[in-house]
C-alpha cells in the first residue's frame, strides 16, 4: 500500500496570505475620486476670479466632517497682507482633507499665499487647483500682486459655540432662580401653616382650683 504525501495546507495558506499581501504593497487602497485640475490661471486673472486674496501664518488645524466626497480641514489663519477682499486679522479657511478630492495641504507654522472663493454660507475656501502656495515659492505671484494691503482688526471666525454655550447659561440661570422662588414660597407657607401652634403653645385648660 502507498502512502500519498498530504497536501501541506498551512504552507499553501501561508503563500497565499504573501501574495495578497504583496499586491496590496504594490496597489493600495485610496480614496475612489481622483483630483484632476487644469493648469491655474496667471496670478492677476487668479486675482480677479478669487473673492479673497491674502497671505498668512497657519496656526491651528482642525478635521471636520465625515460625508461625501470625504472630511474636509479648517485652517486658522493669522493674515500679514491683503489683496483681495475684507479679510480680518483671523480667518477660517476650509480645504478638503486629502489630496485625491484636490484638497491642500496646508502646514500648521507655514505661511501661505492663499487664493479663496467663498461657498454658500460664506466661507472660505481653497483647493489644489487654485493658485494657492507656500509663499517662500509664490516670487512669481508676489512680483504681479505688488503691495497689499493690512487686514482688518479682529477675527474673522464665527465661534459657533458661543451662542449656545450662552443660551445653556441662561437656561441653568432661570432655572435656578425658578427653584429659588420655588422653595421661599413653599417655605413662607408652611411657616404660616405653622404660626397658629405656635401661639396656642403653652395655654392648657385651667384645672380645678380648690
Amino acid at each position: 500500500m502507498v502512502t500519498r504525501p498530504r497536501p501541506r495546507t498551512g504552507a499553501r495558506l501561508l503563500v497565499l496570505a504573501l501574495l495578497t499581501a504583496g499586491v496590496a504593497l504594490l496597489h493600495p487602497a485610496g480614496p475612489a475620486l481622483a483630483c484632476d485640475c487644469p493648469e491655474p490661471p496667471p496670478p492677476e486673472e487668479e486675482r480677479q476670479r478669487a473673492d479673497a486674496v491674502f497671505a498668512g501664518e497657519v496656526t491651528d488645524l482642525v478635521e471636520e466632517g465625515d460625508g461625501p466626497p470625504g472630511p474636509w480641514i479648517d485652517a486658522r489663519i493669522e493674515v500679514s497682507e491683503v489683496w483681495e477682499g475684507e479679510i480680518a486679522e483671523t480667518v477660517q479657511v476650509r480645504t478638503h482633507a486629502h489630496g485625491a478630492t484636490c484638497g491642500y495641504g496646508f502646514e500648521s507654522g507655514r505661511t501661505e499665499l492663499i487664493y479663496a472663493v467663498e461657498d454658500a454660507d460664506g466661507q472660505l475656501t481653497t483647493d489644489l487647483c487654485a493658485r494657492t502656495t507656500p509663499v517662500d515659492d509664490a516670487e512669481a505671484d508676489l512680483a504681479v500682486l505688488g503691495a497689499g494691503s493690512a487686514p482688518q482688526p479682529g477675527s474673522g471666525i464665527e465661534d459657533g459655540a458661543a451662542p449656545a454655550v450662552a443660551a445653556l447659561t441662561a437656561a441653568i440661570t432661570a432655572a435656578v432662580v425658578v427653584l429659588l422662588l420655588s422653595t421661599l414660597a413653599i417655605w413662607r407657607r408652611r411657616r404660616r401653616l405653622a404660626a397658629p401652634a405656635d401661639g396656642d403653645h403653652g395655654h392648657g385648660v385651667d384645672g380645678p382650683t380648690s
